[in-house]
């Protein structure tokens, strides 16, 4: 599947303290920044009470739509790629898919910007209601609730044939740099898909503050080739885990 390396450094184990000096100079094309300046790091540990939704699963859409889910099992899953070229402020994000990795062991800290999950289908929601504002941004009208997550999501994926699947709600920062851990034995001299699986999935549900009003919670599915193009998936499976409710 496609990926887009644009930086690759390898150092000795270092502390998280020149961690953020590093990324932040990789992130303002090789700019040093002051310290207080230099981004936010966010750990895959950060995500693991993220799996569960904190409240109720909403997903919001227009009316037309709403009906159609429940009547026939019609959803619009996107991809990164529709994401990156949405003119919409609220929906579309450039950023999607694109990350600085700091990847790490005891013998190796590495920094990878990379830009992949384009064999991803997406589906968002919020983990809890919209203020109206952001409803009236969105143009929505109408509302259902996912109240059983992972039946809903295993729905999607038999209907897609997808060979995996994920969830979680987002984390917004300033600045998109997620910290793991590497395998012992990972290959730093091969350049491949597998920089892709250097840390965990964390990675695809890190979001720039400024969407942080959304709230998201996201849903992934993945597929066997590259995805460019929204998808309408019939999927009256899923139904039977929604309901709908007022916005």
């Amino acid at each position: 599947m496609s990926f887009y390396l644009s930086d690759v450094l390898h150092y000795p184990s270092i502390p998280n303290s020149q961690i953020k000096k590093i990324a932040g100079t990789l992130l303002n094309d090789g700019a040093v920044i002051p310290t207080d300046q230099c981004p936010q790091l966010t750990f895959e540990s950060e995500f693991i009470p993220l799996r569960n939704p904190h409240s109720k699963l909403v997903k919001y859409m227009k009316g037309t739509y709403l009906e159609r889910f429940f009547s026939h099992g019609e959803l619009q899953l996107g991809t990164f790629k529709y994401f990156q070229q949405f003119e919409n402020d609220e929906i579309g994000d450039k950023s999607e898919g694109s990350c600085l990795i700091v990847s790490r062991n005891d013998q190796i800290t590495s920094f990878i910007k990379m830009s992949h999950g384009f064999d991803f289908y997406v589906f968002c929601c919020s983990d809890q209601r919209m203020d109206s504002r952001t409803i009236e941004n969105f143009g929505y009208d109408s509302a259902f609730e996912i109240f059983d997550p992972e039946r809903f999501s295993n729905s999607i994926q038999k209907a897609l044939k997808s060979n995996y699947s994920m969830r979680s709600k987002c984390l917004y920062r300033n600045e998109k740099v997620i910290v793991g851990t590497a395998n012992p034995n990972h290959n730093y001299a091969r350049i491949d898909n597998n920089l892709r699986n250097l840390i965990g999935k964390s990675q695809y549900f890190i979001k720039h503050q400024k969407y942080s009003h959304q709230n998201e919670y996201r849903f992934i599915w993945q597929l066997d080739k590259d995805l460019v193009s929204p998808q309408i998936l019939i999927c009256k499976e899923a139904t039977n885990f929604c309901r709908k409710v007022d916005i």
